[in-house]
Formats: structure tokens, C-alpha cells, sequence
């Protein structure tokens, strides 16, 4: 199954706000149509507000955290494929890769980091 496809199957099963999730079909389409520039603020816009749901969605939602960040990273994945543009790679020195939340702080702040924006996420 399709990522965007699975992705609006589990929004219309969520009991979290279909408003609250990252806009992925609207990610993907700027992969193609987009400089680099406009992709960038939109990725931040859509980061941002999942971040700022991200304490109510994931009371509604086990998997809010996890699917908004697949959708953040396989957009990223499609923009640098039609573009042409190597992956950056950071490395994750120093955290517990089994502490979960610490592990979706270092996604988070990779992806952001990766478009020229910083945050500082607390994820309890």
C-alpha cells in the first residue's frame, strides 16, 4: 500500500483533528513544482503544526509522532529525488537509541535541521 493512502486511512480511523497531521499529498506535489526556497518554508510550516499538536495528538493518537515524521522524511526523500540533491547524514552520537522519545526528538530536529530551521522540542 501507498504511503499517502495508508496515511489518510489511519487519519479517518484517528481520533486526533485530520487538521493536526502533516499534509503530505501537498509535500509530494511540491517536490515537483517548487524551488527549493518554497519547499523549505512549506515543510516548516507543515512540521510546525503538527509540532504544535503534538501533546493533544498524541493523547488521540499512539501513532501521531511516527506518522507525521514518515510523512516529513519520505517528502524530504521525494524532494531530493526529483531535485537531484544528495540526502544529508548526521549521526546520532550519544543517544540511547531505545529511549523512543529522545530517538523522534533527534528525527524531528534532523529534518528541521536538514531545511535551515531550529527547535527546541521537548518530547516527554
Amino acid at each position: 500500500m501507498k504511503f499517502n493512502k495508508k496515511l489518510r486511512e489511519h487519519v479517518k480511523q484517528s481520533q486526533a483533528d485530520e487538521s493536526w497531521y502533516v499534509d503530505y499529498a501537498t509535500l509530494k506535489a511540491a517536490c515537483k513544482q517548487c524551488s527549493e526556497d518554497d519547499f523549505r518554508q512549506l515543510y516548516i510550516r507543515e512540521a510546525m503544526k503538527f509540532v504544535g499538536y503534538l501533546r493533544k495528538g498524541q493523547k488521540l493518537d499512539p501513532l501521531f509522532l511516527e506518522i507525521n515524521l514518515t510523512a516529513l522524511e519520505k517528502a524530504c526523500k521525494k524532494f531530493d529525488k526529483f531535485n537531484g540533491l544528495e540526502r544529508v547524514q548526521r549521526s546520532e552520537i550519544g543517544i540511547d537509541l531505545n529511549a523512543c522519545p529522545q530517538r523522534f526528538q533527534v528525527r524531528l530536529q534532523r529534518h528541521l535541521d536538514c531545511m535551515g530551521y531550529r527547535v527546541e522540542t521537548e518530547i516527554q
